[in-house]
């Protein structure tokens, strides 16, 4: 770690002054956003003396392990290539946990690839990492490997689950074998008391071939399992009592219960979800000693959606709300002033406390507002200063971004709705080329905060809309529940109509708009081009999804028939037989498309296969409409390597400009 490039002493006043706005004539290159981040995640030990972070500089992934009284790197290790870092926790003073993927071909063709999450251990003062419980040989092709508690009260030990293939359950496969199809496929999730030392482990409860979460206390006396058949629609919330478990909940069709984590003294889980009749998602109290459950946090016309933990000990300390603002609920007043406090400090309401010390004296912090890019921040109390640890994209420092807002329209069946729309820097107000950027998932949502695809698409002079349409998460179930079998319909149509509005506003330009989309914004950017061929001068899909029957099956082929992978995209898309779902295939649709295609696609795509932007190509091609077609090597899904996402900006932007022809920059 250069001290002089990320230890920024800054004191800290009652608002400080860290985003400072610089007007430039120019656009940023486009590294300043492809890049990714420069630090991916950052988090500080127990005792407050080292930080740890993943690193990447855009050609390679480091781990460092930095030492906060010498202010200078202990350890910095390189990450294989092909391996993706995702986190970075401390397990306890001295060990580093890295959650990590990698994407491997267990078929000799090459042509079957799954993406395998392993978690390492790595001292902070020397040595190897150690893999955690899946150096076992018949856990080889197992894909996950979730970490359930990183502290605990014994030395030395932190709790895991897998998957483990149990004979005795075992009648007939389903060739769900590697990502555990349930059923009678003989695969059942298994919790283990993990050693940081060795790696290996000792199970310390069974689950079933439905269980799909664990939860257990400090010492792992306490321990519960959810249980969910998604076939059958059963669920089910059990602790373990003695050598058998107690069910403290169970329900029929009315979905799972989420365990969020424990309350103050342990006596009862604190958890998410719906019963029977409840129109909306509570939290909930669920005692132990098998008392009913008692709401802790309800809305009537909201839903509790997402949770904020402790960064240390991972107990829950609030609740967000659905709607646009995400409103909490506080569980734990002291966390609540904390937060109130930082927010003032730092001017911005996003301020996320990534890390604390055991003591609360030294704390990390990440802020963001929608026009600045993140900053990671060590706060120390004790010596009331606040170190800058790194920017997230340093290329971007100083460099004035795109304004956000909600723009609010109403859908063709009077349906409220509404999206985000980033105006260029210093755009004008009306008749704007338009870039519609539909977000992946579907079951997802937009953040007003910083959006490194739609700012690289302001930068370059271009409005982005990010519609919330229906079927999108953290607005309500029912927001959610209105996409299922919606795929090119009503889903769709809420893009569509958020287009419209826009242009009879005057901010659109109706002659300068193209749809954009990865994943399932690729298959709406494809759909509204097929669909809506008179609206678009243009479209792009990233790993998009292009055929639907295909793509149901090949969710069978990677889980199985008993996957509940498989189970949940019947579910929201439909049948593969249906008229209706085959009907509104792009690739299926290709000859009413007759603007200009960009499909990218990553070759290591394990969750919608580079096959379907190949079959949208030839469908495309077979009626002269030949697309520009590249492939991003060795990349998955989510665009996980600096050289692909500047290659997919570069190529983009290029796309963009030819139909375009954006008036920020012609004026330039």
């Amino acid at each position: 770690m250069n001290a002089d490039v990320r230890m920024k002493a800054l004191l800290l006043a009652l608002v400080l002054p860290i985003f400072v706005s610089v007007s430039t004539a120019a656009p940023p290159p486009v590294e300043a956003f492809g890049r990714k981040p420069a630090v991916i995640d950052v988090d500080i030990n127990p005792s407050g003396t080292r930080l740890a972070w993943i690193e990447d500089d855009g050609k390679a992934a480091h781990i460092v392990i930095y030492d906060l009284a010498a202010r200078k790197d202990m350890r910095k290790l390189n990450v294989a290539e092909g391996t993706r870092m995702r986190t970075v926790q401390w397990a306890n003073d001295d060990t580093v946990l890295i959650d990590q993927t990698i994407t491997h071909s267990v078929q000799s063709d090459g042509k079957n690839p799954y993406q395998f999450q392993r978690l390492t251990a790595l001292d902070a003062t020397g040595g190897p990492d150690r893999m955690m419980l899946m150096n076992d040989p018949d856990r080889k092709w197992v894909t996950a490997a979730d970490l359930v508690r990183r502290r605990t009260n014994k030395p030395g030990k932190i709790y895991m689950s897998t998957l483990d293939f149990s004979e005795t359950r075992y009648r007939s496969e389903t060739g769900s074998r590697l990502t555990g199809g349930r059923k009678d496929d003989g695969w059942v999730s298994n919790l283990y008391e993990v050693d940081l030392v060795k790696g290996d482990g000792k199970v310390i409860a069974n689950g079933s071939p439905f269980t799909s979460e664990w939860l257990a206390d400090d010492s792992g006396e306490k321990i519960l399992r959810t249980d969910f058949n998604s076939t059958t629609g059963n669920s089910g919330i059990y602790v373990r009592k003695g050598g058998g478990w107690k069910a403290l909940y169970e329900s029929k069709d009315c979905g799972a219960m989420s365990l969020l984590g424990w309350n103050a003294d342990n006596t009862a889980a604190i958890v998410r979800g719906r019963t029977c009749g409840d129109e909306r998602t509570k939290a909930w109290s669920l005692p132990l000693d098998g008392s009913p459950m008692t709401v802790l946090v309800e809305d009537p016309v909201a839903d509790a959606q997402g949770t904020i933990y402790d960064a240390l000990d991972g107990r829950p300390l609030a609740i967000s709300m659905s709607g646009s603002d995400s409103s909490l609920r506080w569980l734990d007043p002291q966390a609540e002033r904390r937060y109130a406090s930082l927010r003032k400090t730092f001017g911005t309401p996003d301020v996320y406390l990534l890390g604390r010390s055991a003591d609360y004296k030294r704390i990390v912090v990440l802020a963001e507002k929608p026009r600045q890019a993140p900053v990671y921040f060590l706060v120390d109390y004790v010596a009331k200063s606040a170190d800058i640890v790194n920017e997230a994209y340093p290329l971007l420092e100083g460099v004035t971004l795109g304004e956000v807002s909600k723009f609010e329209y109403k859908a063709r069946d009077e349906y409220s709705l509404f999206g985000y729309l980033t105006r260029p820097p210093e755009a004008a107000e009306k008749n704007l080329p338009l870039v519609v950027l539909p977000h992946g998932g579907p079951q997802a949502r937009d953040e007003p905060g910083f959006d490194w695809f739609a700012q690289f698409l302001a930068s370059r002079g271009y409005a982005v809309f990010q519609p919330q349409f229906r079927g999108s998460s953290g607005l309500g179930n029912a927001h959610a529940e209105a996409g299922r079998h919606q795929w090119g319909l009503r889903m769709q149509d809420d893009v569509t109509d958020g287009v419209k509005a826009l242009v009879q506003q005057g901010i659109a330009d109706p002659k300068r708009i193209c749809i954009v989309g990865a994943s399932y914004g690729g298959y709406a950017a494809l759909a509204g081009a097929a669909f809506t061929p008179d609206l678009y001068v243009c479209a792009a899909s990233i790993n998009g999804v292009t055929d639907l029957p295909a793509f149901i099956g090949y969710a069978q082929k990677q889980g199985g028939k008993e996957s509940d992978s498989l189970a949940y995209w019947r579910d929201h898309i439909g049948s593969p037989n249906d008229p209706q779902v085959i009907a509104k295939s792009p690739a299926r649709n290709a000859r009413a498309i007759h603007i200009p295609i960009l499909l990218l696609h990553g070759t290591d795509d394990t969750t919608v296969p580079i096959a379907q932007s190949q079959l949208m190509a030839k469908a495309l091609s077979s009626y002269n409409n030949k697309p520009e077609f590249i492939e991003l090597p060795g990349d998955d899904h989510f665009l996980s390597s600096s050289a692909s996402r500047v290659r997919a900006l570069t190529e983009l932007e290029k796309f963009l400009a030819k139909y375009l022809a954006p008036a920020a920059l012609a004026a330039n």
